[in-house]
C-alpha cells in the first residue's frame, strides 16, 4: 500500500529549507504532495500560486519528481489531505519561532480530521532559519535571493558575469540627461548591470575577488524585473563548482596574457580561460 503524504505551505517562494523537509518526508513516505495554499493572514504574496507551482516542480531532483506531486489549493488542507487518501500532513518546523503556531495548526487539523496526523520536520542547521518572509524581503532590497545557501565564489561570480545586463524603455516625454537630448518616442538602454562594477559599492569592483564578503547586487535584476529562476541558477553554479574542486580540486590560469571579456546582447564572457592542472598516473 502506498503511503502518501501532504506537505502544505504558501512557500512565497520554495526555499532550501522546503526542499530538505520534501527530501526527509520522502525517507518515511513513499509518495508527497506539495499543496501550494493561501494563508489569508500573510497578505499578498509576492509570486503568483501558479508561479509557486513551477518553481517548486523546478527545484525538484528528476528523482523526486517520480514521487512528488505539486498542485495549488485555497481550501482547508486537512480536508483535502483526507480526500485525496493521504496517510499524514507534513509540517517544518523552526526551534523557538514555530512551535507554539505549529502545535496549535496540529491540533486543528487534528480536529477537522481525526484519523490525519501531524508530523513535525526540522531542517539541518544550515537551513533551520531560512524562510519565505526573509528571502522575500531580502529580493525587495535588492539583496542575494538565499542568503548563505551558496558560496561566495558563485555570488562574486554572478555579480562580476551579470546574468541581466539592461532595459530598454521608451521616453515618454522630452528631457534633458546629462546634457543628453532626449525626444519623446526614443529609445533607450539602462545598462543596470554596471552598478556591480561601481567602485563607489564595491573595492576593486573591477577584480573578481573569489572571498568577496559583499554579496548584494543585481545579477538577476531587481523588483518586479528579477528573474524568477534566480534561487536554482544559484544551486546549479554552486554544484558545478563543488564537483569541480571534488574531480579538479588544484588548478591554475595557464596563460601570462591578459583575459579578455565579450559582451553583447543579455551576456558577458571571457573570449578564452586556459586551464591547467596535475594528472596521477
Amino acid at each position: 500500500m502506498t503511503r502518501m503524504a501532504v506537505y502544505a505551505g504558501v512557500f512565497d517562494p520554495p526555499t532550501m529549507a522546503h526542499l530538505e523537509i520534501i527530501e526527509r518526508a520522502l525517507r518515511i513516505f513513499d509518495e508527497v504532495t506539495v499543496l501550494i495554499a493561501k494563508n489569508p493572514s500573510k497578505g499578498q504574496p509576492l509570486f503568483t500560486a501558479d508561479e509557486r507551482v513551477a518553481m517548486m516542480e523546478a527545484s525538484l531532483s528528476e528523482e523526486q519528481r517520480r514521487c512528488v506531486k505539486v498542485s495549488a489549493y485555497e481550501g482547508l488542507t486537512a480536508l483535502y489531505a483526507e480526500s485525496i487518501g493521504a496517510c499524514a500532513l507534513v509540517r517544518g518546523m523552526r526551534p523557538y519561532a514555530d512551535a507554539d503556531a505549529e502545535i496549535a495548526l496540529a491540533l486543528m487539523n487534528q480536529s477537522l480530521a481525526p484519523d490525519l496526523p501531524t508530523v513535525l520536520m526540522v531542517t539541518s542547521a544550515k537551513n533551520m532559519y531560512l524562510s519565505s518572509s526573509f528571502v522575500r524581503e531580502t529580493v525587495l532590497m535588492g539583496g542575494i535571493v538565499m542568503h548563505g545557501s551558496v558560496s561566495s565564489a558563485v555570488e562574486e561570480a554572478l555579480r562580476y558575469y551579470t546574468i541581466v545586463f539592461g532595459d530598454g524603455r521608451k521616453v515618454t516625454r522630452d528631457t534633458e540627461f546629462y546634457g543628453v537630448q532626449l525626444k519623446q518616442g526614443d529609445m533607450v538602454y539602462a545598462l543596470v548591470s554596471g552598478a556591480n562594477r561601481d567602485p563607489r559599492a564595491y573595492e576593486h569592483a573591477d577584480e573578481f575577488v573569489v572571498d568577496r564578503k559583499r554579496s548584494n547586487h543585481l545579477g538577476f535584476a531587481s523588483g518586479p524585473h528579477r528573474c524568477l529562476g534566480a534561487h536554482l541558477a544559484r544551486r546549479e553554479m554552486q554544484v558545478a563548482v563543488e564537483e569541480w574542486l571534488r574531480v579538479i580540486p588544484d588548478f591554475r590560469v595557464e596563460t601570462d596574457e591578459p583575459l579578455v571579456e565579450r559582451g553583447g546582447g543579455a551576456m558577458t564572457s571571457l573570449m578564452n580561460l586556459p586551464l591547467a592542472w596535475e594528472v596521477e598516473a
